[in-house]
């Protein structure tokens, strides 16, 4: 008497996480009559999905956070398609899984995130802001202590008329223009 076996899927599904730095895709274990579904941490483009062989799939489904795929027939042995998926914000930009398949191993759900951006990484990417910050206080005149900003704080929002006004520290400015504004 022969006895088959069939892959299943854990019920929680596999944790993936992004390094976040080049190098081999992960890989993702797909199976026909197995709906895999691959939920991201964050929104993605569903139009920008692009799956290698999509022909090949019975099940092919795009959603705000997830991706859901099921092959018609087994991959063979060794083979590999490329599934590129592109989120809306955020770093990395994109990822590519390889689907794959093993006899015996499939993934029902994956759950992927990406790294978390360290404290150093964002103080690297905001220090690029400070000298836009610097500039903007240094051509509109503000003194030591001021922010660049189109308007006061608590002025109101219309800019239709083009009055002149006078700013905290008495200079004239046109409506809508740049005044500064003192740090409270």
């Amino acid at each position: 008497m022969g006895l088959t076996a069939t892959a299943q899927a854990a019920p929680a599904g596999r944790s993936l996480v992004l390094t976040g730095k080049a190098g081999e895709p992960p890989l993702i274990y797909v199976a026909p009559g197995v709906v895999t579904m691959i939920r991201l941490d964050a929104r993605i483009v569903p139009e920008s999905v692009q799956l290698e062989g999509r022909a090949r799939f019975a099940v092919v489904e795009e959603g705000e956070q997830s991706v859901t795929v099921s092959p018609t027939v087994a991959l063979g042995p060794g083979e590999r398609l490329a599934l590129r998926v592109t989120y809306r914000e955020g770093s990395p930009a994109s990822v590519v899984f390889l689907l794959t398949g093993q006899p015996g191993t499939v993934d029902g759900l994956v759950n992927v995130s990406r790294p978390q951006q360290t404290f150093e990484a964002c103080r690297v990417e905001l220090s690029g802001l400070a000298p836009i910050w610097w500039l903007s206080r240094t051509l509109c005149g503000c003194p030591p202590g001021a922010s660049a900003s189109p308007l006061p704080k608590r002025e109101g929002t219309n800019l239709s008329d083009n009055r002149v006004a006078q700013n905290r520290y008495g200079a004239a400015t046109e409506r809508g223009g740049p005044r500064c504004w003192q740090s409270e």
